[in-house]
């Protein structure tokens, strides 16, 4: 009942051109489909409107939307998406207030990055005063970093209120197969033939089948340069090719060619001022002369009474 409501309120604003209720408006229905888990719903909302959201908007407003869009791709496993959309609403969050706000997108942004298989900088839970409510996730850290399985269902376990508190304990559920492979890649970095068997030992596994199809689906993933031996049931390491005859340097540099392009178009867009027109000059320049003419017009009338009054002075004498 509430949602129809802000939809029909949304439409409302979109037909008057309000652009405030425009963006406060979706950003109370984006909200509330992520507390109900409507994430398509979400998604197809975004689709619809992600060229008409007002770009002339608060501050607050767009940071909220940024992050409500972050949170919606995340869960879609649109992780890059999700993460360049956060580290903007960290940028925009003003830096001494709204710190549960910035709390928030601090926790989520260490998730995503871990997703991506990327570890998240240690200046990243030093900052204060967020530093004490980022431990158990610099703990997790720590656990995805080492790939160390059992470690990392300890924490889940130790801090698992704080995680469903947070409502990212289905993110983190995700994180058990990139610790996987972050193992998977440090064993054969260590190893150059491995058998099936070691493998599920080190990585606490369930059985050898296991991490024979972690092993096959992380090598068609790219994540590490193996090649599996059936006959001899073992897993053996290739050497690494050179990454300059590969795409990553490519793709690694249009990342921050799109990352400084973002920065530069929000910096254009901090520093708009309204433009001069001609014909606000034109009414400025009219307006200053019938200024002056009303200013001469009152003089004439004050020195018209003031002689007036003399010469009656005169008569009467």
């Amino acid at each position: 009942m509430l949602r129809r409501r802000l939809l029909k309120a949304y439409r409302s604003a979109c037909i008057q051109h309000n652009e405030i209720g425009q963006a406060t408006l979706l950003n109370l229905v984006l909200r509330d489909y992520i507390h109900f888990n409507l994430f398509d719903q979400a998604v197809k909302l975004w689709e619809q409107t992600k060229s008409s959201f007002p770009a002339e908007v608060s501050n607050n407003q767009l940071v909220r939307y940024l992050y409500y869009l972050g949170r919606v791709h995340c869960v879609q496993l649109n992780y890059s998406q999700a993460y360049a959309e956060l580290n903007q609403a960290m940028r925009k969050v003003p830096a001494n207030t709204a710190i549960g706000f910035r709390l928030a997108v601090s926790k989520l942004i260490v998730i995503v990055q871990l997703l991506m298989g990327q570890i998240p900088e240690r200046s990243h839970f030093n900052e204060q005063p967020l530093a004490k409510h980022l431990v158990p996730y610099l703990q997790l850290t720590q656990a995805v970093r080492v790939g160390n399985l059992s470690s990392f269902g300890e924490i889940q376990t130790k801090f698992a209120d704080v995680f469903k508190q947070d409502k990212n304990d289905t993110l983190i559920q995700r994180l058990r197969f990139t610790v996987i492979k972050v193992g998977l890649r440090n064993i054969t970095l260590a190893y150059s033939r491995i058998s099936f068997a070691d493998i599920c030992k080190k990585l606490n596994l369930e059985n050898p089948q296991d991490a024979e199809f972690i092993c096959a689906k992380t090598i068609r993933d790219g994540v590490i340069n193996a090649v599996i031996d059936k006959k001899n049931n073992c897993l053996q390491s290739q050497e690494n090719p050179d990454v300059y005859s590969t795409l990553e340097p490519r793709r690694a540099f249009h990342e921050r060619i799109e990352f400084c392009l973002d920065l530069h178009n929000s910096a254009v867009k901090a520093m708009r001022y309204v433009v001069k027109t001609e014909d606000d000059d034109e009414t400025k320049e009219e307006k200053a002369q019938d200024k002056k003419k009303d200013d001469t017009k009152a003089i004439d009338k004050k020195g018209d009474k003031a002689d007036a009054k003399k010469s009656g002075d005169k008569k009467n004498k």
